[in-house]
């Protein structure tokens, strides 16, 4: 699975996944205060699932029909 970690996602959190085996890229380490629907284009173009803490991505991604990008929020 790759996996593209939002800004709002804790570095502790990238880390562990990172040292766990999983392909993982964190927004802030190339793209740091980038617009959501940036973010969310990015996650689509590469086929990585979005892990966010941020729950304004899922109305932004039923706003602009991103059906193909598989969302994953974390509270």
């Amino acid at each position: 699975m790759k996996i593209l970690a939002d800004e709002s996602v804790d570095i502790l959190v990238f880390e562990f996944l990172k040292k766990g085996g999983f392909d993982i890229e964190h927004v802030s380490f190339f793209s740091s205060g980038s617009p959501d629907a940036d973010v969310l284009d990015y996650a689509y173009k590469k086929y990585r699932v979005l892990l966010t803490v941020d729950k304004d991505f899922g109305e932004l991604a039923f706003r602009t029909k991103s059906v193909l990008v598989e969302l994953f929020c974390i509270d």
